[in-house]
């Protein structure tokens, strides 16, 4: 597959930079729920974690803005994982990121590899593709103060952990509690595909349109928001 695609293969570094991991949390107390800190000869850094995150630090480091656009590549790495829980995995991940562009083209592209590797492997039957657009970073803003709001005064029927990531500013955190009562919350809290623009929804339909051509089946997931402060557009 790799072979008919423009995609490049990289491998990341093994250790990122503190400060590349903090631009993605709201501090370094959360980016420490999420990853292994290590120290280097006094010099404070992470063990290779989160694959988006070390994909936009190489984008800037090597210039990738220089070159030809979109940058297409893949990797199989290893990186050591936190669960909810503080729970340390060690586990080998492969991937695909597209940067430069935020066609909607390029994302179906990338599902279908997905869809297809799945296919050649005999696993259409152990999987569903779940989509959903939650927006550009500008357009989800007034989203984000209206979830604000809605929780300001409900943060007796919330668990202590959701407090911390309402201070932080994590809102859409809040979304994926699996508590019950969280749950229910979320199902009464603000929509999101109340607040897409224009833009927004015609992008979302052209997704659409390019995975029925392609004859990808997916299941809209409204309650899909991923698991980065960094998403946006498409979550898959």
């Amino acid at each position: 597959r790799r072979s008919r695609s423009r995609l490049r293969c990289v491998s990341f570094s093994l250790i990122e930079d503190i400060q590349s991991g903090l631009k993605n949390f709201s501090d370094e107390e959360e980016l420490m729920r999420a990853a292994c800190s290590v120290d280097c000869d006094g010099h404070k850094g992470v063990v290779r974690f989160d694959a988006v995150i070390s994909a936009a630090r190489a984008y800037v480091e090597h210039r990738m803005k220089a070159w030809p656009q979109p940058v297409e590549l893949y990797y199989i790495d290893t990186f050591l994982k936190k669960n909810t829980k503080g729970h340390v995995s060690n586990e080998i991940d492969f991937g695909v990121q597209v940067m430069g562009s935020s066609d909607s083209a390029l994302t179906a592209q990338v599902i279908y590899l997905a869809h297809k590797i799945l296919q050649d492997h005999g696993l259409l039957e152990l999987y569903t593709v779940q989509i959903n657009h939650i927006g550009s970073p500008e357009s989800r803003e007034i989203y984000i103060e209206d979830l604000r709001n809605f929780y300001f005064d409900k943060q007796l029927s919330i668990t202590d952990q959701a407090i911390q990531d309402y201070e932080r500013g994590d809102l859409l955190r809040l979304l994926r509690y699996d508590d019950e009562d969280m749950q229910i919350l979320a199902q009464l809290a603000p929509k999101l595909e109340n607040y897409l623009t224009k833009e927004d929804r015609e992008q979302y339909q052209q997704l659409k349109k390019y995975l029925d051509e392609l004859g990808v089946t997916y299941h809209e997931n409204p309650s899909l928001f991923g698991v980065g402060q960094y998403n946006a557009y498409t979550v898959i």
